[in-house]
């Protein structure tokens, strides 16, 4: 999940162990924002059954490390982003002073905050069937006598090949997250928890002097067979069951991370550890690297990263309602269609602009405009290129965005969820596949060239090209078109109207890449601004074939 979702927040639920004064500021200031508000105290659990709403939600927790822990579990079962609030003493899991709290949810709600997956890991056995974020313990069932042997034995297998017999206290089964928890006070090694897909077998008082902690893969598959009674607990009891002897438990990673909001104003996981353990390579307040570097990217350079991250945001909602094909519309007719993904992408996507560039003018495709007479630069959205591709299942869609100065194309980001591909340019800087640069190919035959043609109604261009090529294809997303030529996927692309949010960043991008960008006639495309509704072809080219494709369309 991207921090930039957050910014389309509807619902705060504060989760919290005691009704404190902190609760009820939050409360008040979550209202005047004009966002809903929602408390639960530990134990309750959570009625939301609509996905799409959870994802609307941020979950905050108002308490301890143990507070942290009741939210994954009521939480992060659904997918909702989590902030902890530390109202405890001892806490890793949460960290942010109650001072900063109301500034880290106003920095989350405005999509400025980062989002750390945490790895989850998942038991099932005989009356379990449980997630955690921090560990599973495996134990002897204490005796009713303190004296009396609290020992057993654990036969311990990964991807079903035999590791060997665990005899002793039990074992712990713990994620990056349960790294500094019982784990640690058990020998084991400290992992960095943010995005750290692993887990870690530690030994528990063993009787076998030899036996070291196992680190494996999140994937592996860890089967335990009992050779005594014993008892399994889920991230400090919010699971537990006890099995006789002879019973089998299955471990792995769980394929739902936990997500974890990470704000400027929580305390840094090694400061952490050098305040509450004695962490001893460096003292509590010793920075080496100051978090306050100035950062001398270019305006332009900046805005780019943000469209970046704001089109990636954009499209996670995309791909869990791709191919939802009853969700459509329909705006003039049954070819022009919107559907419920063009409204959540244009929404985040604009939500980010306006957050982070308040005083720039948007024009987006579907319904938001946004104009100011503060600032001459306008961003052009196209939240969802290809919608009848995304209705259907096809991954030919895209989202594109471009920012524009006086009908000047300075930078343009096109962002292919299904493919993960994000083409970008800034203006006399160059063109990029996701981090490499692209180029146009340096194809000067038309007979060995491959063609992409958008909407062709009369099928002119199919039928003057198609013979002439090694073949014209139609893709269903213009965006693309423009990028498949610019990374030399395609020789030349055709489009019989367009729209300026259909091609500003593509034309961009096709530029930057050494490519050629005219209207039928010949003439250098221009993006123009002043009459949105006018429609305008368009030939893209590698540039070496340009001419001799116009002269064989208009002849």
């Amino acid at each position: 999940m991207h921090g930039r979702r957050l910014s389309t927040t509807q619902t705060i639920i504060c989760l919290y162990s005691e009704e404190t004064e902190l609760l009820s500021q939050i409360e008040t200031w979550v209202l005047e924002n004009g966002l809903n508000f929602k408390s639960l105290e530990v134990g309750s659990d959570l009625n939301i059954e609509n996905k799409s709403i959870r994802k609307e939600c941020i979950g905050v927790t108002l308490g301890g490390d143990g507070t942290f822990l009741e939210g994954i579990r009521v939480f992060g079962k659904r997918e909702i982003p989590i902030l902890g609030i530390n109202q405890g003493s001892l806490s890793f899991l949460a960290r942010i002073s109650p001072n900063n709290a109301i500034d880290a949810i106003q920095e989350a709600i405005k999509g400025r905050s980062k989002i750390a997956n945490r790895q989850q890991v998942h038991v099932e056995c005989d009356g379990l069937n449980s997630m955690g974020v921090n560990d599973i313990m495996i134990e002897p069932i204490p005796p009713e006598k303190p004296v009396d042997r609290k020992i057993a034995s654990l036969n311990v297998y990964i991807d079903n090949e035999f590791v060997g017999k665990y005899t002793g206290s039990g074992i712990a089964i713990s994620t990056p997250t349960g790294s500094t928890g019982v784990s640690l006070s058990a020998g084991g090694p400290i992992h960095h928890p943010s995005n750290n897909r692993s887990l870690q077998i530690v030994p528990l008082h063993t009787h076998n002097a030899g036996v070291r902690p196992l680190i494996i893969d999140e994937s592996s598959n860890i089967t335990i067979k009992t050779e005594d009674d014993i008892q399994v607990s889920v991230d400090g009891g919010r699971h537990y069951t006890q099995l006789d002897e002879d019973d089998i438990i299955n471990v792995t990673g769980s394929d739902t991370p936990a997500h974890i909001i990470q704000s400027q104003y929580e305390s840094p996981f090694f400061s952490a550890l050098s305040r509450k353990l004695g962490w001893g390579i460096r003292s509590d307040n010793e920075d080496i690297i100051n978090n306050e570097i100035e950062n001398n990217i270019s305006f332009l350079e900046k805005a780019r990263n943000i469209a970046i991250n704001a089109v990636k945001s954009a499209g996670e909602p995309l791909r869990e309602i791709h191919g939802e094909v009853e969700n459509i519309q329909y705006k003039k007719d049954k070819s022009d269609i919107v559907t419920e993904g063009d409204y959540r992408s244009e929404k985040i996507i604009t939500q980010t602009v306006r957050n982070e560039f308040p005083a720039h003018s948007i024009i987006s495709e579907e319904e938001f405009t946004y104009e100011t007479e503060e600032s001459d630069y306008v961003w052009i959205i196209d939240p969802l290129d290809g919608t009848g591709n995304f209705s259907h299942g096809n991954p030919n869609y895209s989202i594109s965005i471009a920012l524009v100065n006086d009908d000047e194309i300075l930078m343009g980001v096109v962002y292919a969820p299904e493919t993960d591909e994000c083409y970008s340019a800034i203006k006399n800087k160059g063109a990029w596949l996701n981090d490499k640069k692209i180029n146009v190919t340096k194809r000067s035959s038309l007979n060995k060239s491959m063609l992409i043609s958008g909407y062709d109604p009369d099928a002119e261009f199919i039928t003057k090209l198609y013979s002439k090529t090694q073949g014209v294809r139609a893709i269903g997303s213009t965006s693309l078109n423009l990028c498949y030529v610019a990374s030399g996927s395609a020789d030349g692309s055709w489009e019989f109207d367009t729209y300026p949010w259909d091609i500003a960043a593509g034309l961009l991008i096709v530029r930057e890449s050494g490519g050629k960008v005219t209207h039928k006639n010949g003439d250098e495309f221009k993006l123009e601004l002043n009459n949105t509704d006018e429609t305008k072809s368009l030939l893209a080219t590698n540039g070496q074939i340009h001419n001799n494709i116009l002269e064989t369309y208009n002849n």
